[in-house]
């Protein structure tokens, strides 16, 4: 079997599930949408000269089309990697043709990631490699605010500060306006955000909410490999999920760090664009193809960003 890099692997997945997609786009119907980023996906990975288990996948929270979690994937001997995927981030976005949309995949060695199957959602912090030490997720948020600007060299009034914009998070949204910080409330997805925050791109400090798990786990995996900040903790949304946390070895109150989560070795993860994000410029039509932009994350290698011209299909 031909020796193919990890890092390729999860190119070719994130890219088929964005060319799948694209057909889908601005027609409005989310569960084509997702049924066919996830089945480029599998398509894709169980195409790939490796052997890897889906620790974690997209979709169960909303019963959509989706990568099972403990489905096994590729064509190598023995499981070696865990797999985070999120086939496409940002259906919505996707259905009605606006930002907000990436095919995403993280991979770490087997037996490495937290499953937090048991739950849908998390509480979130993430900032830069600077801010490591500084922030803790149960600050006061002017406090939170207060240390950014500081590690950032900035004025309060210019720290931005992404959040996702659910009713769940909306009271904190106030609390960071009532500091003069500027809110990015997202409309979609949290996910390429994050990393962007993690990155130091698109002038944002700090993210901050309660959102997916399948997309923490994606975002923690970046961290980790960036050395950047982050903090979270399970959301239970009701007295079910609460019992079923209840029965975990460790509390579902602790607070974990993105190397809690995935430890600091042999971390990749791939983004590719459909309608584009924070992160990535949107995908466009170039006669016959599809020039997509891919970004490579990875705790061994420098960050690249590449764009690749796919064909088209339909």
């Amino acid at each position: 079997m031909s020796e193919v890099p990890l890092d390729e692997v999860l190119a070719q997945a994130t890219e088929a599930a964005s060319l799948a997609v694209w057909p889908h786009v601005g027609q409005g119907d989310l569960v084509a949408i997702d049924q066919a980023a996830v089945d480029a996906m599998r398509e894709s990975l169980d195409a790939a000269p490796v052997a890897g288990v889906i620790a974690i996948g997209e979709g169960e929270k909303d019963r959509a089309p989706m990568l099972h979690n403990g489905e096994l994937v590729g064509r190598g001997k023995g499981v070696t990697f865990d797999f985070a995927v999120d086939p496409i981030d940002g259906t919505r976005a996707a259905a009605v043709g606006q930002p907000g949309s990436v095919a995403a995949l993280a991979a770490a060695p087997q037996g490495a990631m937290f499953r937090p199957t048991q739950v849908a959602y998390m509480e979130k912090l993430i900032a830069s490699p600077r801010a490591v030490g500084k922030l803790h997720l149960d600050m006061p948020i002017a406090e939170l605010v207060s240390e950014v600007a500081k590690v950032e060299a900035i004025s309060r009034s210019s720290v931005r500060v992404a959040i996702l914009d659910r009713a769940r998070n909306h009271k904190m949204m106030q609390a960071v306006r009532s500091t003069g910080a500027e809110v990015l409330a997202l409309p979609y997805a949290d996910l390429s955000c994050g990393i962007a925050v993690a990155l130091g791109e698109a002038n944002l400090h700090l993210l901050l909410g309660i959102g997916g798990c399948p997309e923490g786990l994606i975002a923690a995996t970046a961290v980790a490999a960036l050395g950047a900040c982050m903090q979270c903790r399970l959301w239970p949304r009701n007295l079910q999920e609460e019992e079923l946390l209840a029965r975990m070895p460790m509390s579902w109150r602790t607070i974990r760090s993105a190397e809690d989560i995935v430890g600091t070795r042999d971390l990749r993860v791939v983004l590719t664009s459909v309608t584009g994000s924070e992160l990535l410029d949107p995908a466009r039509e170039e006669g016959s193809l599809l020039r997509v932009h891919t970004i490579r994350i990875s705790s061994a290698a420098p960050v690249r960003s590449e764009y690749r011209l796919l064909k088209r299909v339909g």
